[in-house]
């Protein structure tokens, strides 16, 4: 889901991820994922430790997340199932059978 949503946010605001910014991207996309799609999950404050930022920061990037992708969090089976076919082709390709 955290693929997808990075997706999401590059495609719908032009969004280029650096090497300055992959990280906060990705956790942030991670925590969004849990929080939409387990009923457990770990608060902000894990996240932001896991990811090396402020709690008020993690805070902070997960509303600008949601803004820019226009809350879109519900991925339908045949996206994901696109992704994931596209995550093993590329897997094998690179021999991590």
């Amino acid at each position: 889901l955290a693929l997808i949503y990075i997706d999401r946010l590059i495609q719908n605001n032009n969004f280029i991820l650096s090497e300055l910014n992959v990280h906060r991207v990705v956790i942030t996309a991670i925590l969004l994922a849990a929080k939409f799609f387990d009923d457990a999950y770990y608060n902000n404050a894990y996240y932001a430790k896991v990811g090396g930022v402020l709690v008020s920061e993690m805070n902070g990037l997960e509303v600008e997340f949601l803004f820019r992708i226009n809350f879109s969090l519900h991925v339908k089976p045949d996206v994901f199932l696109k992704y994931q076919d596209e995550l093993v082709s590329h897997a094998v390709g690179a021999g991590y059978e």
